[in-house]
């Protein structure tokens, strides 16, 4: 397991992160692009250009990428806020402990999605998706979505909605953890308007179970355990559907 801090311009944060995670776990910080004093080049592992999330994410997958698919890597963006680093690191654990368990997340002081806000449940809790802010996933699923294409989508807005979707295709789960909380604040420092079309953009490349999955699984009401189930099966079908069509049509050739 490794914990990776992604920075632009929370540079002392970086440092928080550091200094709070290394006597526990294995850390790595990555920055993209920002204006680092000389003391604070210390803190990184890996300087880029400013390559946004969508190639931070890409940075580390492609340092870890050969390691087993049950790696777990704990991105944290560097504006985040943790409290008890001994207990975050302990939670990821005992999340990842259990084998159908794919991608994780605490959740937070704020979002827009409900489901990763404090009191909205108790313990581990299975959602549709988790925000990408504070994220744990394992290898293998990373492995499935890496490298992302920056050309279409460097915002890397609707990449965790589609890590959940690669999870629950895998039958497996995507849980928030509403026994730790962490903060983080709700501005987003870019252009809301560029990142939405970037990542329709980057939906439309790919299937069709994929963008239903989008285009539902943001909807509080699908977040329940009856709406997980029929989103579920809804997937289920749509994938046995596209296979059929795929397998019929290289017939036909």
């Amino acid at each position: 397991m490794v914990v990776v801090s992604i920075n632009h311009n929370h540079n002392e944060n970086v440092k928080n992160h550091k200094t709070g995670f290394s006597p526990y776990v294995d850390f790595m910080a990555i920055d993209s692009g920002s204006k680092l004093e000389e003391h604070q080049k210390s803190y990184f592992d890996i300087e880029l250009p400013n390559v946004y999330y969508s190639g931070l994410i890409n940075a580390a997958f492609e340092y870890f990428h050969d390691r087993s698919d049950d790696f777990i890597i704990y991105f944290i963006a560097s504006d985040v806020v943790i409290d008890d680093y001994l207990k975050s690191i302990e939670r990821v654990k005992f999340a990842f402990s259990h084998s159908d368990i794919a991608v994780y997340a605490p959740c937070a002081n704020e979002s827009p999605h409900k489901q990763m806000v404090s009191g909205y449940g108790e313990g581990l809790r299975q959602v549709n998706f988790v925000e990408g802010f504070c994220f744990a996933v394992r290898l293998g699923m990373l492995r499935k979505m890496c490298p992302i294409d920056i050309k279409v989508n460097k915002i890397g807005w609707g990449l965790d909605v589609y890590l959940g979707y690669l999870a629950m295709k895998q039958g497996l789960k995507s849980v928030v953890d509403y026994e730790i909380e962490v903060f983080h604040p709700t501005s987003s420092g870019y252009d809301i308007a560029k990142a939405r079309n970037q990542r329709d953009n980057w939906f439309n490349g790919l299937e069709k179970a994929a963008r239903v999955f989008r285009k539902w699984a943001t909807f509080t009401p699908i977040n329940s355990n009856i709406g997980i189930f029929l989103l579920k099966q809804w997937i289920k079908r749509i994938s046995i559907i596209s296979i059929i069509s795929t397998t019929i049509l290289i017939t036909m050739k």
